[in-house]
């Protein structure tokens, strides 16, 4: 008998209405924007060039560790290059200020997958748990977005990579998960559009899987027990297992 129902975030519950290549040169104008408004004098090239020493090494550091680092860290390292004679408490300050301005934008080009609300509202209304667990590199963005798009508060648990120290698809994270709701890994099902990340992680750690995916319809993939086009879907596969 299935208890819970955890989600991934990006590609899941919510979808971009631009590719990310395409917003991402604007995303990273906008921190440098506010710093100058701040006092900063560095061209935008001498500025990009630093943010993205700074930011690849951090990059490097989570790969050979296989974890999510929070962005906040890289920013207080940038502040801190940037102005080296400010205060340590106008530094942090101003360095929570660039994250936030940063993922403030980034999270404004994502808006609800279709089907989400009237999953979610279907899967409470069976008394099922539900949970989140993203690959995410600020955990407060990430809950910010839920609570402005009126589903914070449908979930019991919202686990974050970069808070925990490990990431989909290390088996850790999704028993974390498990542990927190008091179900078994045969007790629940986990939804995502990765089968990388979230179906054979979820399989890993011993959960049915759903997949979501555009041509869900076309091609059924082995690795996952079912693939779905819409999270409509989801309440019916619950009921069925």
């Amino acid at each position: 008998m299935i208890r819970a129902v955890l989600f991934d975030y990006g590609g899941t519950l919510v979808r971009p209405l631009k590719p990310w290549e395409e917003v991402k040169p604007a995303a990273f104008e906008v921190p440098y924007t506010l710093l100058c408004r701040r006092g900063l004098k560095k061209s935008y090239s001498e500025y990009e060039a630093l943010d993205k020493s700074v930011f690849d090494r951090y990059y490097e550091l989570e790969t050979m560790t296989d974890s999510d680092i929070p962005d906040i860290k890289k920013y207080c390292e940038l502040i801190d290059t940037l102005f080296p004679r400010n205060s340590k408490a106008w530094r942090e300050r101003t360095a929570a200020e660039a994250n936030r301005a940063f993922w403030d934008f980034a999270k404004a080009n994502y808006v609800l997958q279709k089907g989400t609300l009237r999953c979610l509202s279907r899967l409470k209304s069976m008394k099922l748990r539900l949970a989140v667990i993203s690959n995410h590199h600020d955990r407060k963005a990430l809950t910010d977005h839920l609570s402005q798009l009126d589903v914070k508060s449908y979930f019991t648990r919202i686990i974050v990579s970069s808070s925990v120290g490990f990431r989909k698809p290390d088996p850790r994270i999704f028993a974390m998960c498990l542990s927190n709701l008091r179900v078994k890994p045969s007790e629940a099902v986990f939804v995502g559009d990765s089968i990388e990340y979230d179906v054979l992680g979820a399989k890993g750690a011993g959960m049915k899987t759903i997949l979501i995916s555009d041509d869900a319809h076309a091609t059924q993939p082995e690795e996952s027990d079912f693939a779905i086009a819409s999270l409509a879907e989801v309440p019916r596969i619950v009921s069925s297992l």
